[in-house]
Formats: structure tokens, C-alpha cells, sequence
């Protein structure tokens, strides 16, 4: 009996570490940069505009992330990339803030850009090394890793800040983001075949341009661009805190250690769920599970008691739906090669867009018919997503059986004239082949 490198895959909980320094990284961006900027007398608005520009490479990234499938092994990117990126958030902070906050600004950039590689590898080596069976709980602990890793990153750099250096929290910021990526050695990566630079290149662009040749793959691009699994209420949380008389103290435990703590929860249980059954099912259900939280605090009283239980609600079920998104984001990349790290980056990007969209339409509700408005319109969007997806998987659900499933044509199988409209894409081109 032969040995396959499925059977030398790692375990799943390797990815919850590895994944640390890019979560790490990210948690400072979002968390403690605008306390420490705030404490060192930078204005609000510039404060505003400096977490703008540090948050712009994860929208692109998927332009350089072919990076992590080129010279080294993913490994070695992912460690590259987290010494680097700890030096720049440690160079950044270990200048006075104040009088170099140009110097600051720029290397926080730098270092995000640096971080979202390691995001890419980290990607792509859970594509080359976990089957199929292992992928739901890989990436369970890749969103609990990211998520609740870096608020309590960050929050821990926050309770240090008021009584030790800055320097120090420079150096505790740096070693909490190189450190974690040594794990990544313990990831049993295959050997690629060496191939020149020109033949590499033109395999991750044959590879990439496959995923818009094939109807599995289109739709699940489609499935991941929809609201399904958005949670783009909980970005909102902190600013209807006051609509419902919530402490001070309650904003900060949603928003900072408590909410970490749920959306890992949420991500663990979701990566156990998904390799139980079908991914895209359980991305609706977590949808319509998102779609119930808004409703209940939609309708219970404007109270602390109803944000409290309904946003730590919401919280673990969008943990759910973003180990959900990260699961089915792997079953589309399938076996992998070469070209992991870019197809997985790329879905990554189609399915972080609803996150953005979502969040303008869930403001656009609350400017115009406040707290109902917003969660009316993110628990709406929720429920026609959901339903649209249930109603075009269908097929494959009532004939599933218990456990999970490859993403295959029947999988994504859709109504005879939807499928017609599908085929044509096939039918552009002999050269598509399924991923």
C-alpha cells in the first residue's frame, strides 16, 4: 500500500497557529494602532485615514499573491514574510509616534502588505497538504486563529500599553507575529517539481484562467460573492451600541476580547460542521442563522441586555460562516499544485467582497430608518441569498449523504435553464477542465 502525501497531512489545528502572526498583525491595525496613535496625540481623523491605508492591501493582494507559489516552498514564504512584517510593526512603533508618524505610517503599510503574504501561503499550504475530509476543520482553525488570535493579540498589547514602554510593546507586538510562523516546519509540505520561471508563470495563469472556464467553479464564485456568511452587522456593533443604552464596558467586551472569543467558537464549531456536510449548505445556514440573530434584535427591546446576548450571538454564528466561507474556499481549489497560494487568494478576494458591500448597505439602512434599518437589511439580504442558494443546490441536497463531499459539477448542479446559460461558457472554449 502506497503512501500518499493525504496521509502525512498535518493536523487541522497546526493552521490556528500558523496563521497567528497574520491575525496578529491585522488585530493591531483594527484594535490597539488607534488606541496607541490616539495616546500619542494623533488627531481621530488622521487616525481615520492612517487604518484606511494600512487596511488597502488585503483588497489587492491577490496581485502578489502568486509570490507565495513561486521560489520557496510556502513555508518559507510564511515565515519570510512574518519576520519581516514583525520587524516593520516593531520599527514602526519603537520611533516616537508623534514626530514620525509619516516613518510609522509607512512601515505599517509595508508590513500589511508583507502580512497578506503570509495570508496567501498560509492558504495555499492548507490546499497542498489537508485532503478533502480534514478541509472544514483546517479552516475552522485558520478563522479562529485569525479572528479571535488577533483580538487577543492586540488586546493583550493594549493591556500592556498603559504600563510598560512603547518599546516594549514594540518588541511583545513583534515576537507575538514571528514567533507563531515556526509551526510552520511542522507542516509536512510536498516537494514541487523545479520548472523555469517563464513555464511556472505560464502554469498559474493557465491554472487561475481555468477557474473562470469551468461552471463548478463559476458558481462558486457566484455563491461566495453573494451576502451569504457577510456578517457585515457586527462591523456595526460598536456604533448602535448607544441605540440599545449599552456600558462602555459591554462595547469593549463585544467588541475586543469577549467578541474574539465568540467568533473562534463559531469558527471551530463551523469547521466541525463542514466536514459533516455539504459546505454550501451550511454557508446558507449560516446565513439564515445570521439572518435570525438580526431579526431577535430587531424586535427585542432597545436594551443592554438585548445587544448583549444578540451581538454574542451573531458573533459566533458569523465565526460559523467565515470557517464555512474558508472551507468551501478550499473545496473549489481541490487538490492544488503550483498555483494553491493564487486560487485560493482569489476566491479569498471574491468572497471578502460582500463583507464591504454589506456593511455600506447595512449603513445606508441605519441612515435612513435607523436600528431597524440596518438589521432589517442585513437580515433580509441573508434570507433572499439563502434561499436563492438552497433553491439552485437543492438537487444535490436531497440526494446527499452523510458526510462531506468534493466540489463537483452535480454539487453546483442547477435548473435546466440556468445550466443552459452555464453551458455556453463551456462551450466557448475546449480547454476548460474542472479543478
Amino acid at each position: 500500500m502506497t503512501t500518499t502525501a493525504w496521509d502525512r497531512h498535518p493536523a487541522p489545528w497546526i493552521f490556528g497557529i500558523t496563521v497567528l502572526p497574520y491575525g496578529v498583525f491585522f488585530g493591531f491595525i483594527t484594535i490597539a494602532m488607534p488606541y496607541l496613535l490616539r495616546n500619542a496625540g494623533v488627531s481621530v481623523e488622521r487616525i481615520a485615514g492612517v487604518s484606511a491605508l494600512a487596511l488597502t492591501p488585503p483588497v489587492w493582494y491577490f496581485l502578489w499573491a502568486p509570490l507565495a507559489d513561486v521560489g520557496f516552498n510556502k513555508r518559507a514564504w510564511l515565515v519570510l514574510m512574518s519576520a519581516l512584517s514583525a520587524g516593520c510593526l516593531g520599527a514602526a512603533l519603537w520611533q516616537p509616534l508623534t514626530a514620525n508618524l509619516g516613518h510609522f505610517v509607512a512601515l505599517i503599510i509595508g508590513g500589511s502588505i508583507l502580512s497578506t503574504i503570509v495570508g496567501a501561503a498560509n492558504g495555499g499550504l492548507m490546499a497542498v497538504t489537508m485532503p478533502d475530509t480534514h478541509r472544514g476543520r483546517a479552516g475552522g482553525w485558520f478563522q479562529a486563529g485569525y479572528t479571535g488570535g488577533g483580538a487577543l493579540g492586540a488586546g493583550f498589547m493594549l493591556w500592556l500599553s498603559p504600563s510598560v514602554s512603547t518599546r516594549t510593546v514594540a518588541l511583545t507586538g513583534a515576537l507575538m507575529i514571528f514567533l507563531p510562523s515556526l509551526a510552520a516546519f511542522l507542516v509536512p509540505e510536498p516537494d514541487s517539481p523545479h520548472k523555469p520561471g517563464k513555464e511556472l508563470f505560464r502554469e498559474i495563469v493557465r491554472d487561475v484562467g481555468a477557474i473562470f472556464k469551468s461552471r463548478t467553479n463559476l458558481a462558486g464564485l457566484a455563491i461566495l460573492g453573494c451576502p451569504l456568511g457577510a456578517a457585515a452587522a457586527a462591523n456595526l456593533f460598536s456604533g448602535i451600541a448607544l441605540d440599545y443604552h449599552a456600558s462602555v464596558n459591554t462595547v469593549v467586551w463585544i467588541s475586543g476580547f469577549g467578541g474574539g472569543m465568540f467568533t473562534a467558537l463559531g469558527s471551530l464549531a463551523g469547521g466541525w460542521i463542514c466536514d459533516r456536510m455539504s459546505r454550501r449548505l451550511a454557508y446558507a445556514l449560516g446565513a439564515l442563522l445570521s439572518a435570525i440573530c438580526a431579526i431577535g434584535m430587531l424586535l427585542g427591546p432597545l436594551s443592554a441586555a438585548t445587544f448583549a446576548l444578540g451581538a454574542s450571538l451573531y458573533l459566533i454564528v458569523q465565526g460559523l460562516s467565515f470557517a464555512t466561507y474558508s472551507s468551501l474556499t478550499l473545496e473549489l481549489v481541490g487538490p492544488a499544485g503550483r498555483s494553491a497560494a493564487t486560487r485560493q487568494t482569489l476566491y479569498a478576494a471574491v468572497g471578502n467582497a460582500p463583507v464591504m458591500y454589506m456593511t455600506w448597505l447595512d449603513g445606508q439602512g441605519y441612515k435612513h430608518f435607523g436600528t431597524w434599518g440596518l438589521l432589517g437589511a442585513d437580515a433580509l439580504s441573508n434570507l433572499i441569498a439563502a434561499a436563492i442558494v438552497l433553491l439552485l443546490i437543492r438537487r444535490a441536497i436531497l440526494v446527499s449523504t452523510p458526510g462531506v463531499r468534493t466540489a463537483t459539477a452535480e454539487e453546483f448542479r442547477l435548473d435546466p435553464a440556468t445550466e443552459t446559460a452555464m453551458d455556453c461558457v463551456d462551450d466557448a472554449t475546449s480547454a476548460s477542465h474542472e479543478l
